[in-house]
């Protein structure tokens, strides 16, 4: 009978470690999931992000473009009035204002791309460090649950290995 408990505790033993293993596998493969589906989700919404800023400058670019376009057809307008009168002080005056016109709306188009830029930069930036973050803290709570894991799953096979001894002791005592 003592034989039979001794095999039984050591075939507990073997379970208890192949449950321990299995149980280890899976958080792993939990935290190798939730790493991945984090990892996947912040490319989708960095790239859709991307494609939206790049839509977006692109119908400011032709907005810019067409704004641009049309302060010279107008200095154009200037000027051809200008040279119909035969006016030259009028001609040098729409010139003059003309080329102050086109610089400080080649100024603004720069102020305001540079500043949407920056905004872009800093929100992608801010995104990739909470991802980061993020992916650090799933790493860390899976390592955290594979160490408990791991400690329950040596406190259960000690826990057998004592009760082995315990009967080994038991059947050398009923042996004497």
């Amino acid at each position: 009978e003592g034989r039979l408990s001794i095999q039984t505790l050591e075939a507990e033993l073997v379970a208890a470690q192949a449950e321990g293993l299995a149980e280890i596998v899976k958080i792993e493969e939990n935290g190798r999931k939730e790493a991945k589906k984090l990892e996947d989700d912040f490319m989708k919404d960095q790239l859709k992000e991307h494609k939206r800023f790049t839509k977006e400058e692109k119908r400011i670019d032709a907005e810019t473009n067409k704004e641009r376009l049309r302060l010279l057809e107008d200095i154009n307008d200037s000027l051809e009035e200008a040279a119909q009168s035969n006016d030259v002080d009028a001609f040098l005056d729409a010139q003059k204002q003309g080329s102050k016109d086109l610089r400080r709306n080649a100024e603004d188009a720069k102020d305001a791309e540079k500043e949407r830029i920056e905004d872009f930069l800093e929100a992608q930036a801010e995104a990739t460090e909470a991802f980061k973050e993020q992916h650090a803290e799933v790493m860390a709570a899976t390592e955290e649950e594979k160490k408990a894991a791991v400690k329950a799953a040596n406190e259960r096979e000690a826990a057998i290995k004592k009760q082995i001894e315990a009967e080994k002791i038991a059947i050398q005592e009923a042996i004497k």
